[in-house]
């Protein structure tokens, strides 16, 4: 026997494609084997099985066989390494790998099973394999639910719907539209588990829809690779996909503001008397967004000028980005990827176009924008000519960038593209490469960007991109909704279904998109207030009606609103504003642990199945919000989850697990903070016109106390560098709260070392003025408090005590008697 299993060592070793780090299942006897392995290998009938382990109890499946064709793996969404794992390995009946970290990995008669300790994750995992078909069928239980999967505008869970893994635009879409820009197959169960399939090719998936039991997801072409993500709540199993996909760098502080935005601005003039006119009615503004006409005078005919070629509406495009910036409003501009013939750069692109299956440039005939070629983003010269184009303007002045049409827009099934710098000789069709050409996009100028850009944050604003694409920097938007109550009511679990799926910067075009005959106040007020508590603040819209008659001209910025709706948003604009310490933070913990800024009902708990679920959000951890979607309303029944409870405008304390009528007009939604919450705000945002001049020296924490233990942890830094956390040029502070006996204890400290220098704060602890106390001392000493001061925002009613501290780093007790 010993002289056997020696052979059967060594026959191993010789395998070319084996390493002392893989363990040959074919290879077992009955007898189990220990050892540390970084793979295994199974090879059955027609196919082999490679399984690779990682960090927080992940595992990669991935098949391939010689009967399929085009099996290569052309996606880049997992950075992590590989870890070489504990494995005691046995076959019977069945194969079963124990591994070091509580997983069972099982495999019996062509299928796959996992469990975690005695939890059965993987019911039953079957690969599906023939010249027309590929892909997997899992076996799902009838009361599992299912979150993620990208862009839909579906309930939150996905369990009973089928739909496609395609990027696509869907104009003027509502409520019910299940196919949008941004596909991400990622997906949730409520059984604990999360599940990727990396393969970007157009694809298709099942859950449940035909058959209850059975999940089922195909693709065209491309590898057949899953990563199974064990996690007991949703909140786990994101922390572990960012951590096998990235998660998204720190965004520059100002892209918390207010952006100025329409479908578009057409000269120079009309950019200043939007920009003087929300001067004059006081708003903040950080961004200016510029649409595509600043490449042409029409909507049609155009891309591909990639200049200012209409020098009378624009006659010193320096000047006036520059301008802008002095004003602290940073440019955003757009660029497409499609070059239209009869455009100044159509020639010169002609090279670094997608082809035919001749190899020869392919013209769209039938894009709706003209006739022209897609730039084939896969070709690193081809990134090099459009890279010139946002060296140019960013020379100008542009600050951020804006990539529209990503999905691509149009992308023909018989048009073809080059990869070989990825090291393949073929063509690749448009289908099989679909859903990486936005990330390959995003990648491309996140990469020449930090390059030119060493210390800088990116801002880019995209349409489109596949699983991986968050860790390029990308605020995706939720494509050309329609500007109706419909579009609106698609937004809540459209947003929070991106947030499931890994991408915590996904928003809305605020007050809708599409072209209408009639402005609706009530819905733009309702929209914007929504917006408030969502990752980007972006208002935009048609505003066509003197290019596209009969159109209206709908302003999508507030300032052009009559009153009293625009004070309405301005609200909530001033109250954005006085969030920022609180939504930069928020920033940090994505950072941290892949938290989302926009989190479930049920980010906690997957049991959470009540109807809000659709309806509700956290904004954070401390805020409960209930957007008002439906017109006409007065009052709306809003779900408090587990705890207490304080409504915002009044500091009512109110306990969880049950409905509160909330009764509101046009100035309020309803809007709760948790009990036990320190709330950072920018107490005198009010002086400024935009996040630029925050510095945190003075910094307001609203605690709103409950009968537990609290804790809170505050991030900040310069708000603009790019290696900031690397180089630990940051400050963090800790709030701890606890409760005993009637006394409640508040300590204010810092985790940072001793050598990293920290600010000397004033900190301005503010207290809803219903708690009842005989004294404040702060490390011992008495201090005075201010009683019956108002609040934060305009908004509130509610009353609070007041009192400052000192912070250098040391330190501070503050204890309420």
């Amino acid at each position: 026997m010993k002289k056997f299993y020696s052979i059967l060592i060594a026959t191993l070793l010789a395998i070319p494609y084996l390493n002392a780090q893989t363990l040959l299942l074919n290879s077992l006897g009955k007898e189990p084997v220990n050892g540390k392995y970084q793979q295994v290998v199974l090879k059955e009938e027609g196919g082999e099985w490679q399984l690779k382990f990682y960090d927080h109890k992940v595992v990669e499946f991935n098949y391939s066989s010689g009967k399929l064709k085009n099996q290569e793996q052309i996606s880049d969404a997992v950075v992590a390494t590989p870890l070489t794992v504990g494995i005691q390995a046995r076959k019977t009946a069945i194969y079963t790998l124990m591994l070091e970290n509580g997983l069972s990995v099982i495999y019996q008669q062509g299928a796959w099973y996992v469990k975690d300790g005695n939890k059965v994750l993987l019911k039953k995992a079957v690969v599906k394999s023939d010249a027309s078909v590929r892909g997997y069928e899992f076996v799902i239980n009838e009361d599992e639910h299912f979150f993620g999967g990208g862009e839909r505008a579906l309930p939150l869970n996905r369990k009973g719907f089928s739909f496609p893994l395609f990027n696509q635009p869907h104009y003027g879409y509502e409520t019910g539209a299940d196919a949008l820009n941004f596909s991400v197959p990622f997906f949730m169960s409520s059984d604990g588990y999360g599940i990727l399939f990396n393969n970007v090719s157009k694809g298709s998936v099942d859950l449940g829809k035909s058959d209850a039991r059975s999940w089922k997801t195909s693709f065209e072409s491309g590898a057949l690779q899953f990563y199974i993500i064990p996690g007991s709540r949703i909140a786990d199993i994101l922390k572990a996909y960012h951590l096998l996909t990235g998660a998204q760098p720190l965004p520059p502080r100002w892209a918390f503001g207010n952006f100025v935005s329409r479908f578009g601005y057409r000269s120079e003039n009309q950019v200043k008397q939007v920009t003087d006119t929300m001067r004059t009615h006081a708003f903040k503004m950080d961004a200016l967004i510029f649409d595509l006409f600043w490449f042409g005078d029409s909507i049609k005919g155009t891309m591909g000028n990639l200049s200012w070629v209409n020098q009378k509406k624009w006659p010193n495009p320096p000047q006036m980005l520059k301008s802008l910036q002095l004003q602290n409003i940073k440019p955003v501009a757009i660029l497409e990827p499609f070059i239209l013939e009869g455009t100044l750069q159509f020639e010169n692109a002609k090279p670094h176009f997608a082809l035919d299956i001749n190899r020869k440039p392919y013209l769209l005939q039938d894009f709706y924008f003209g006739v022209g070629g897609l730039i084939d983003i896969f070709k690193p010269s081809a990134q090099q000519f459009m890279w010139k184009f946002y060296q140019q303007q960013m020379k100008n002045g542009v600050i951020g960038w804006w990539t529209d049409l990503g999905e691509p827009e149009k992308h023909p099934s018989d048009l073809y593209h080059d990869l070989s710098v990825l090291g393949y000789k073929r063509l690749f069709a448009a289908d099989e490469v679909h859903n990486a050409y936005g990330h390959y996009w995003n990648k491309f100028l996140y990469e020449q960007f930090k390059k030119e850009k060493r210390n800088e944050r990116l801002f880019h604003l995209n349409r489109s991109g596949f699983a991986g694409s968050q860790r390029y920097s990308v605020f995706p938007w939720t494509g050309d909704v329609a500007r109706t109550w419909s579009g609106l009511q698609a937004q809540v679990p459209l947003l929070l279904g991106m947030s499931v799926s890994g991408f915590p910067y996904i928003h809305s075009d605020a007050g809708g998109f599409s072209m209408v005959d009639k402005a609706d106040p009530e819905l733009y007020v309702r929209w914007l207030s929504f917006a408030a508590f969502t990752p980007i603040f972006r208002p935009h819209g048609t505003a066509l009606g003197d290019l596209e008659a009969p159109e209206k001209d709908i302003p999508s910025e507030p300032a052009f609103w009559k009153e009293p709706y625009r004070t309405f948003v301005k609200h909530w604009i001033d109250l954005r504003y006085a969030l920022l310490p609180y939504n930069y933070d928020l920033a940090f913990q994505h950072v941290k642990d892949g938290k989302p800024l926009m989190r479930t009902l049920n980010y906690n708990d997957f049991s959470f199945k009540h109807t809000s679920l659709d309806k509700q959000y956290y904004w954070g951890e401390h805020f409960l919000v209930h957007p008002v979607t439906e017109s006409g309303n007065k009052s709306v029944k809003t779900y408090l989850p587990k705890g207490q409870w304080y409504d915002f405008y009044t500091n009512e304390l109110t306990e969880g697990e049950r409905e509160k009528e909330f009764n509101f007009n046009l100035q309020k939604i309803p809007l709760y903070v948790k009990a036990g919450a320190f709330v950072p705000f920018w107490t005198n945002s009010f002086k400024f016109s935009s996040a630029d001049a925050y510095t945190g020296d003075t910094l307001s924490v609203y605690y709103y106390p409950a009968n537990n233990n609290s804790f809170y942890e505050w991030f900040d830094d310069d708000g603009k560098s790019a290696g900031s956390l690397e180089k630990a040029q940051y400050e963090i502070i800790h709030f701890t709260a606890g409760y005993q006996g009637g006394s409640r204890e508040i300590e204010i400290s810092t985790p940072i070392l001793k050598t990293q220098q920290m600010k000397k704060r004033v900190i301005e602890i503010s207290i809803p003025a219903t708690i009842e106390y005989k004294s404040i001392e702060v490390n011992g000493t008495a201090v005075n408090v201010s009683t019956n001061q108002t609040g934060i925002s305009l908004l509130q009613e509610g009353k609070f005590l007041r009192f400052r501290v000192n912070f250098e780093g040391k330190p501070v007790k503050i204890s309420i008697k």
